[in-house]
């Protein structure tokens, strides 16, 4: 199965992970071959024009093919885990839980929508510093702005591929555990009080809102992000009573 051969890469360049299905469908049709690969954008044609997308092509003739298509990243991490730690101290406990994964690409295609048309909804700032003449940006990634009619460019590329490392604060939570002489004198068995707050840090070079998050649901589709949302900060305030 193309998914399997999938997790068997090396790759050398940088890069993405998909299903044949999202490549074929929703990514602007499959290799000649079946394979499952995807346009490779590093570089930049010597003269752009207008509208046209920048990618490094293999044939030398300035366009793009299946011989463009190559391997260009990984969705499945090379580690992940997470640290716990409790503290005591007196009548306070202290809960401590950091996460982390390296290792992983996330295909981030909310670049496609934010950066390929404007007009028709919120684009991403980096449109502003699109290629024009004189300007002396040839190496922006973003070609031209272009007007609703002009369609979308649905080529997969290392564009939106990110490094999806990342080290998250999951949980912290303080504790007061009541003297046992006051919790009798109430005549329960246990008081405690405690506040405690969750995803409350995310340190990660990824650019969208969480690397973290997979749109899709399928086995092989993770890594795949199109404008998730976060995972939220969660405080919360609570009292533990033993009857």
């Amino acid at each position: 199965m193309e998914e399997i051969m999938f997790n068997k890469y090396r790759p050398v360049i940088l890069g993405v992970f998909a299903t044949m299905a999202a490549i074929v469908t929703g990514c602007g049709g499959g290799g000649g071959n079946g394979s499952s690969k995807v346009y490779n954008q590093v570089d930049r044609l010597a003269r752009p024009a207008v509208n046209e997308v920048f990618a490094t092509v293999a044939n030398n003739q300035h366009q793009i093919n299946d011989q463009d298509r190559v391997i260009i990243g990984h969705g499945s991490p090379k580690g992940w885990g997470s640290f716990v730690n409790n503290f005591h101290y007196k009548q306070f406990d202290l809960l401590l839980e950091i996460a982390y994964m390296y290792g992983n690409d996330v295909l981030n295609q909310t670049h496609h929508s934010g950066e390929d048309r404007t007009g028709i909804a919120n684009s991403f700032s980096s449109v502003l510093d699109h290629y024009e003449p004189g300007k002396n940006n040839n190496n922006t990634m973003i070609a031209a702005t272009r007007d609703t009619r002009a369609g979308y460019v649905t080529n997969v590329d290392t564009r939106w591929v990110e490094d999806g490392s990342f080290i998250r604060g999951k949980n912290l939570s303080l504790s007061y555990n009541f003297p046992t002489s006051m919790v009798q004198n109430l005549k329960l068995n246990r008081l405690r009080m405690y506040v405690s707050v969750q995803n409350f840090f995310l340190k990660t070079k990824f650019s969208g809102n969480d690397p973290e998050v997979t749109t899709y649901s399928q086995a092989f589709a993770q890594g795949q992000t199109f404008f998730d949302y976060p995972k939220p900060t969660v405080y919360m305030l609570g009292v533990n009573v033993g009857l």
